[in-house]
């Protein structure tokens, strides 16, 4: 992840990075939804042995296609990172990137403290059928796919870490929803606020964590927000499942939730980020040429 941020950074022209990821994720979206019906039949008329091979051969091919995308990275600066300790000087001189991982970890325990409830919640207190929830889940694949449209022009002209508190915001919705649903009709506005912030934190994460770094540091600000991405992705749903265990009802760990995201977005509010430096109104064909997939000749 963090080379794929450094990447990113230079592939992308600052003034039209939230459209083209945002248009590359819409085309990512679009697959994922015409391969799941082909994945679900294959995998009840041929099996996983089938699947899996043909999934290692597609990562192959994007591998392969990867590699021959132009990205002119210049003369590459000496690494300054050269120990752990100097990982920690980051967080110790940046005051503003601590409040924001502070921020994104508020926000991950409230999102995946409640993630292994869901299901539960489903079966065991609504009693859906997988037809109902399989419904559900085609409402929050359409919204991911249309949410992109706007978050990308959002992301031009805010910044990763305006969208990041979106999100929060959004986000709440849906453990909330979770809380007062009596019939599966109910869950629907968590279903909608999933496909909305699935996008949006895609598309804030990785710009917001190239909006705050120092100049020549992307790898190392992608790192550690990695880092925070992984420590939270390990405590928060061992965290869910506990408080359950303790004899603390669903919806109390819900309201929790929406607690821990409700303080994320007010400190999110504190982050002073640099906004993106507004840019002239760009015609089709000067995004057409600032598009950066232009595959190599092929060698002699």
């Amino acid at each position: 992840i963090p080379a794929y941020t450094r990447i990113v950074q230079k592939l992308y022209p600052d003034a039209v990075r939230g459209r083209i990821m945002s248009t590359i994720r819409m085309v990512q979206v679009a697959a994922i939804l015409v391969v799941t019906p082909l994945a679900g039949w294959t995998l009840d008329h041929l099996g996983y042995r089938v699947l899996f091979p043909i999934g290692a051969l597609m990562a192959l091919a994007a591998a392969l296609l990867f590699t021959r995308i132009q990205v002119d990275e210049g003369p590459l600066p000496p690494r300054d990172t050269k120990t752990f300790s100097d990982l920690g000087q980051i967080l110790r001189e940046d005051r503003r990137f601590v409040i924001y991982l502070i921020s994104f970890a508020l926000l991950g325990l409230g999102t995946m403290m409640s993630s292994p409830l869901y299901p539960i919640v489903q079966v065991d207190r609504l009693g859906l059928s997988y037809s109902q929830i399989g419904l559900l889940g085609l409402v929050e694949s359409i919204m991911w796919l249309g949410s992109y449209l706007v978050w990308g022009r959002l992301l031009d002209r805010q910044g990763g870490v305006y969208i990041l508190r979106l999100v929060c915001l959004i986000t709440m919705f849906v453990p909330g929803a979770y809380i007062f649903a009596a019939n599966g009709w109910m869950l629907l506005p968590a279903f909608v606020a999933r496909g909305i912030i699935m996008a949006g934190f895609e598309l804030g994460r990785i710009n917001a964590g190239i909006q705050l770094a120092h100049r020549g540091r992307i790898i190392e600000y992608a790192a550690l927000q990695s880092t925070t991405i992984g420590m939270r992705g390990i405590i928060a749903p061992l965290l869910g499942a506990a408080l359950l265990r303790l004899g603390l009802p669903d919806t109390a760990v819900f309201a929790l939730s929406v607690l821990l995201m409700a303080c994320g977005w007010l400190l999110f509010g504190s982050v002073n980020a640099p906004k993106p430096t507004p840019q002239p109104v760009i015609e089709r064909e000067q995004l057409r040429a600032a598009w950066p997939f232009r595959l190599r000749p092929p060698r002699p």
